[in-house]
């Protein structure tokens, strides 16, 4: 996965040797190491891998029971960290950081505190599809980032 719009870039956040990558990638990893170590994310509500709901992953497949199994031998998701990636790309966007504090807030959470994760890995069903709240914030933020582009158009 390729996060830049710059045409002459063909590498990954994580294969990038700019310094000014450095930062970002590793606030990426200690977001992604958090999740995981806090066990926050439920069961069935995503790839563990890449945190996208298992339907967009393809280490995974529809057993036709409404469930994914894992396929054997694939060891590389469709969109490595594309999740998190986005979701800090998003927090660092004025409109969409304060709505997020905002629905952390109407769920009693502070922003940074554990239970921060656990509402992040919880499961949700979202138009039949069974995932969690991190691939719902990446709705909020795609929202988000429309309304924001469309207000830097008008100025």
């Amino acid at each position: 996965m390729i996060y830049s719009t710059n045409d002459d870039v063909n590498h990954t956040l994580f294969e990038c040797s700019q310094e000014e990558s450095r930062e970002f990638r590793n606030e990426v990893i200690c977001f992604r190491d958090k999740l995981r170590r806090s066990k926050s994310i439920a069961s069935y509500s995503c790839c563990f891998y890449c945190f996208l709901p298992h339907i967009y992953c393809r280490r995974w497949r529809d057993n036709g029971k409404g469930r994914f199994l894992n396929i054997p031998g694939v060891k590389e998701c469709s969109y490595p960290d594309f999740t998190l990636f986005y979701l800090i790309v998003g927090l660092s966007i004025p409109g969409y950081l304060s709505g997020y504090i905002d629905r952390l807030k109407d769920e009693g959470i502070d922003r940074g505190s554990e239970e921060e994760y656990r509402f992040l890995g919880r499961k949700e069903d979202f138009s039949d599809l069974e995932t969690n709240n991190l691939f719902i914030e990446l709705g909020f933020l795609a929202k988000e980032t429309e309304l924001y582009r469309e207000e830097k158009e008008v100025l």
